[in-house]
């Protein structure tokens, strides 16, 4: 095997790009492929990742040859086409099965139109947004088509935001309206911030049988009930293109408040393809308890399914212990998961019909080699994980399409010489990309973990932040090889080891994740600092063993001549921070260490973790939601977590 990789090396090195430059400038990109792909089949034995290649280049250039030609109708043919294409070929075939209801392609077009024509009687069209705060469910799928068969943007806001956080996701979308479910959680987070809306203007449409409510709002059903289902005029849309904004997904950066992550509908399509490249088919039905707003099962699941004609489940709120109940009522053939849900799966009971079910694929990521071999011995060892790894913003993504254990993907030598992907040399002390004495950086060997850059391109764009070029332009790496290149850096260390197989290492910088979402550091250290009695505070995330992703750590410093305030500290986080954010443990020093140009500093304080025994004394303090407080943190607490009997 050694010497095959050496053979494919060289042969990469010496003339593969060119061979491929060469075909393509004669017979076409797409007929290049098709010939390469002949030839090497031939010799796939000896090179089998090279399967892998020709299936993840034609995915992307059929992608490319797909977008030219929707971009040639005027308006583009866009993602709401897509809906009203399988209403109109698959009328009566069910998209969305949610809790005893089955909406078809048919009732979710028609629901969409209703949402379309409501929302342009109030001024939304090309260029307007409207903000989508709602539990999972089919109405949240149809104002989402709704809101873009307008021309319009929706913005999809986390339902467990409150307060500065939310007022702010609202902000930078600029939206016009804010959509609703009638939950009590989501009334609350409005009802907190009623006056800003009436302020700024933003007019609140609640769904669903309601009472009355203390802010102002207008009862969204009865609007819909008196529309028209009458399709949609294109010319509602006259400018749009595929480059035009669909969807802004929010996602927590290296700095500050949430960032809106934008989709043009040229990324939906690409989310779209995920799916059946991994192997989805038209017969197939999709499991979706993952939030609507995450770009995982709004983007990829959502339009995955859309894209194959097939079926979606969907849950309004993820439970591990009905996860497998819902997978035997729908039928279900793919669930869609990331690495935590997995691991609440694996930590229910054991059940006689653990194995009971049709699954055949699971289609996520952030699955961690633990959870992933627990998964198949508990639930079949037949059923294919096709771990995938992508940013919500990011311009280029990964895939395990050879359902090899613990991978996100593969980067051959071919691949590394199309240069989408790049691994680069990585300092963690620093906290900073390793450039070499011309100011380029530096490519990892394998078995080295690099930081993951990926290329920036008019095939594979980066559409930035809503609102922040600042923030946008911090995510671009220029000239990072040769005068003119750019990069998008992904902030997350990959390795890849000798057979090309990709495995993901660690976040870097100042993000962390935890219960499945991503936490920034900074915003976390910033409300800590508004928390009685504290006047400064460091915040980073530790592994805890048995759970997935890190959970959030901060150092602080009290203001002189204070003590903890337990309770206080408590009250002030749970009220200003989304749970999965709140710091699950305080450590209390004197002063704060810094680097030489002020940085706080983490590395060390990561390695410390949250024993006892490591660090210099500290007091040390848990979140505790039963006290409400935070409490003292000894060692037999620490042993308790460690060996599972306190759950996190």
């Amino acid at each position: 095997m050694v010497t095959s990789h050496v053979t494919y090396d060289c042969i990469c090195s010496l003339g593969l790009h060119d061979l491929l430059d060469m075909i393509t400038e004669i017979i076409g990109l797409g007929a290049g492929l098709l010939l390469l792909s002949a030839l090497w089949k031939l010799s796939k034995r000896r090179y089998p990742w090279v399967e892998h290649d020709i299936t993840y280049l034609n995915a992307i250039f059929s992608l490319s040859r797909q977008m030219s030609k929707y971009n040639k109708r005027k308006p583009a043919f866009a993602l709401p086409d897509m809906l009203m294409k399988r209403a109109n070929e698959l009328p009566d075939k069910p998209f969305i099965y949610f809790q005893d209801e089955i909406w078809t392609y048919q009732q979710v077009n028609d629901y969409a139109t209703k949402v379309g024509r409501v929302l342009h009687e109030h001024d939304i069209k090309v260029g307007s947004c409207v903000a989508l705060m709602m539990y999972n469910c089919p109405e949240f799928i149809g104002t989402s088509f709704g809101i873009a068969k307008t021309g319009a943007v929706s913005a999809y806001i986390n339902y467990n935001l409150q307060g500065k956080q939310l007022l702010h996701c609202l902000e930078i979308s600029e939206c016009k309206i804010l959509i609703t479910g009638p939950d009590d959680s989501i009334i609350k987070a409005v009802s907190s911030i009623s006056d800003e809306l009436v302020n700024r203007g933003i007019k609140v449409f609640v769904t669903g049988n309601i009472a009355e409510l203390p802010f102002q709002h207008e009862k969204f059903d009865p609007l819909l009930e008196n529309a028209s289902n009458e399709e949609i005029p294109l010319e509602w849309r006259d400018g749009i293109t595929i480059s035009s904004e669909f969807a802004y997904v929010y996602t927590s950066g290296t700095t500050g408040l949430p960032k809106a992550a934008t989709f043009h509908h040229r990324r939906g399509f690409s989310a779209a393809i995920i799916l059946k490249a991994a192997g989805g088919t038209a017969d197939d039905v999709v499991y979706t308890p993952l939030p609507l707003y995450h770009s995982s099962a709004g983007m990829l699941g959502l339009l995955g399914t859309l894209s194959l004609g097939c079926s979606m489940a969907l849950r309004k709120k993820f439970s591990a212990s009905q996860f497998w109940n819902d997978c035997r009522k729908y039928n279900v053939t793919i669930v869609q998961y990331i690495g935590e849900t997995v691991r609440y799966i694996c930590a229910t009971p054991p059940a006689d019909n653990d194995k009971d079910h049709k699954v055949r694929m699971a289609v996520g990521n952030g699955l961690r080699p633990q959870s992933w071999a627990k998964f198949l011995d508990r639930f079949g060892k037949d059923i294919k994980v096709s771990e995938f790894y992508a940013a919500s913003e990011g311009p280029v993504g990964t895939m395990n399409l050879d359902n090899h254990f613990g991978s996100i993907g593969s980067l051959s030598p071919f691949l590394k010489k199309v240069g989408l992907l790049k691994l680069v040399m990585y300092d963690r002390e620093l906290d900073q990309i390793c450039k070499d004495e011309n100011g380029r950086c530096i490519e990892a060997p394998d078995g080295t973990p690099g930081l993951l850059l990926s290329k920036i391109s008019s095939n594979t764009p980066f559409a930035g932040y809503r609102g922040n070029k600042a923030k946008t332009e911090s995510k671009i790496i220029r000239n990072a090889f040769k005068d003119g290149d750019a990069y998008f850096n992904t902030g997350d260390l990959i390795r890849r080891d000798p057979d090309y197989h990709l495995y993901f290492i660690d976040r870097v910088g100042d993000t962390f994740r935890w219960k499945g979402e991503n936490v920034s550091t900074n915003e976390v250290a910033d409300i800590l600092g508004e928390a009685p009695g504290i006047k400064e505070a460091n915040v980073y995330g530790v592994e805890i063993p048995g759970n997935e992703g890190k959970a959030g750590m901060a150092v602080i410093c009290l203001e002189d001549g204070c003590d903890l305030d337990g309770a206080g500290v408590y009250n002030h986080v749970t009220t200003s921070l989304a749970s999965y954010a709140c710091p699950i443990f305080l450590r209390i020093k004197n002063e704060m260490e810094l680097t030489g140009t002020f940085k706080m500093k983490k590395v060390k304080l990561v390695s410390e973790g949250f024993n006892p025994d490591n660090v210099s004394g500290d007091p040390l303090y848990l979140l505790d939601h039963s006290e409400k407080m935070y409490v003292p943190f000894t060692a037999t607490l620490y042993e308790e977590i460690v060996s599972g009997v306190l759950r996190i």
